[in-house]
């Protein structure tokens, strides 16, 4: 098998693998083409960011304005990476916030070695996830290599836009979940990834988009990524810590952080395939016109 997809099937779910460098597919439950830019902007003095002192990019997506001038209700709808570092008090300011549900994108693997706690013992959260391996490869393995056998930046940042056109098809049984839940379940609801940026920040956006919020504005809310996931933060975290110390800064950049031309990419690949987004909502996540109708009526204000 290539290098580039080797790195590119283990990057979404080797924390397995990275955290010992510090140290089939099965449901499971405990139960428009891009949008043309506009000049539509996320709202104004919003505390987005959730003040959780073990959270990691645990934010609000209320706010953000769809082209009818309706806007997402704030409280209903969080985006996040990893929970597994919540505190006592964290858990607090969410039992206040309300959460409802939690939607687990990790893999089998993730969740074992970093599970999230709150949800799973909450018997007042529905908590979700789904059985299922993206790879067996090791990228601990790779990353404890020679690193004269690392691949280049520009290498690295290929391999994670090849991997940004997997993720529509690869997640769509997760993606279709979360659909379900926000047009017929129990909200507010909060979904996540390990760092909340990928999987999570296409789910994102495949949301907006169903909202018809414009694509300028899902971008921007994709790439606040950049801001939450500080160095500071990236060093609390374990798996993501492993990545910054194992790795030349300009190597771990691309993993890390995230840059326009990856959520193009999956953007691109969605259209290539189905030939709109709202295409591929409806042919493979269930969201069809009654759906958006529905979505739209429970989501904006």
């Amino acid at each position: 098998m290539k290098r580039s997809k080797l790195l590119v099937s283990a990057l979404a779910v080797s924390a397995t693998a990275l955290i010992s460098l510090s140290a089939c597919e099965k449901p499971k439950t405990n139960s428009s083409d891009k949008a043309q830019k506009t000049t539509s902007k996320p709202v104004e003095n919003f505390e987005r960011l959730l003040p959780l002192k073990g959270g990691l990019n645990f934010r609000d997506l209320g706010g953000y304005a769809a082209r009818d001038g309706k806007t997402l209700k704030p409280g209903l709808l969080f985006r996040s990476g990893s929970m597994g570092g919540l505190t006592t008090t964290d858990k607090v300011y969410l039992k206040n916030v309300n959460v409802k549900t939690v939607y687990d994108l990790r893999s089998d693997g993730e969740r074992e070695k970093d599970p999230n706690v709150w949800a799973t013992e909450d018997e007042d959260i529905k908590y979700w996830a789904r059985q299922y391996s993206i790879s067996n490869v090791d990228l601990g393995k790779i990353l404890r290599g020679n690193p004269k056998n690392f691949p280049s930046p520009e290498e690295m940042q290929g391999f994670m836009i090849e991997f940004y056109t997997t993720l529509p098809t690869e997640q769509k049984t997760s993606f279709k979940a979360i659909f379900s839940e926000l047009t017929s379940g129990s909200l507010p609801l909060a979904f996540n990834c390990t760092a909340g940026k990928d999987r999570t920040g296409l789910a994102s956006a495949l949301i907006l988009s169903a909202l018809d919020v414009p694509y300028e504005t899902i971008m921007t809310d994709y790439l606040l990524s950049n801001t939450y996931l500080s160095d500071d933060v990236i060093k609390r975290d374990k798996t993501l810590n492993a990545i910054s110390t194992r790795l030349p800064k300009d190597l771990a950049k691309p993993l890390l952080k995230v840059i326009p031309v990856y959520l193009d990419a999956a953007f691109d690949s969605i259209k290539q395939q189905y030939g709109s987004v709202e295409n591929y909502l409806a042919s493979e996540l269930g969201v069809g016109p009654d759906e958006l109708t529905t979505l739209r009526r429970r989501l904006l204000h």
